[in-house]
């Protein structure tokens, strides 16, 4: 049956590291159905997935991870569907939204902020003649991404998405675009 999966795979032109992707995820899964005492895998309804992605939860993934998952058996359950093995996929609608989210227990005070860009911008470094401008530049590009995190708020995603074509000299404005 996983040959005729990665074969359905294949001809929706998936690439073969995902199908490998894919393959994985279906083998964990039917490792927990084993695992489980559920017999067939024709039979799972939704609430087994759900108890599938609490047992995920409990082993530290990451919702990434189990969203992978799902994805991988949802594609498995359509593959059967096609098949005519089943009627309906139980897990089509099945996600796993966002993260847990990290509370700073102690975020830094104004005065500490304003001491750790202070202290940043006035490092002065021995650097040869030959790279001094370029360490020069470069230490004014990381005063303003250190700026930029400090008194603007941005978090590293955004960072990422920064390019040239955002930032109007002229103008002193840089667009920032969320990060997703």
């Amino acid at each position: 049956m996983m040959k005729d999966f990665e074969e359905y795979l294949f001809e929706r032109r998936y690439r073969p590291s995902t199908i490998d992707e894919h393959l994985k995820n279906i083998s964990y899964f039917f490792k927990w159905i084993e695992t489980s005492g559920l017999i067939e895998v024709e039979n799972i309804q939704y609430t087994d997935l759900l108890n599938y992605v609490q047992d995920e939860q409990k082993k530290f993934k990451d919702v990434s991870t189990i969203n992978n998952r799902i994805s991988s058996i949802s594609k498995y359950f359509e593959f059967l569907k096609q098949q005519g093995t089943i009627s309906r996929n139980p897990a089509r609608t099945l996600r796993i939204r966002g993260k847990e989210k990290t509370i700073i227990q102690s975020p830094l005070t104004y005065d500490e902020l304003l001491h750790l860009y202070n202290s940043y911008k006035a490092i002065k470094k021995e650097v040869p003649k030959n790279i001094q401008k370029k360490s020069n530049l470069t230490h004014q590009r990381n005063i303003v991404i250190l700026g930029l995190l400090i008194w603007q708020g941005l978090h590293s995603g955004e960072l990422e998405k920064l390019e040239v074509s955002h930032i109007n000299l002229s103008e002193g404005i840089i667009y920032i675009y969320p990060a997703h």
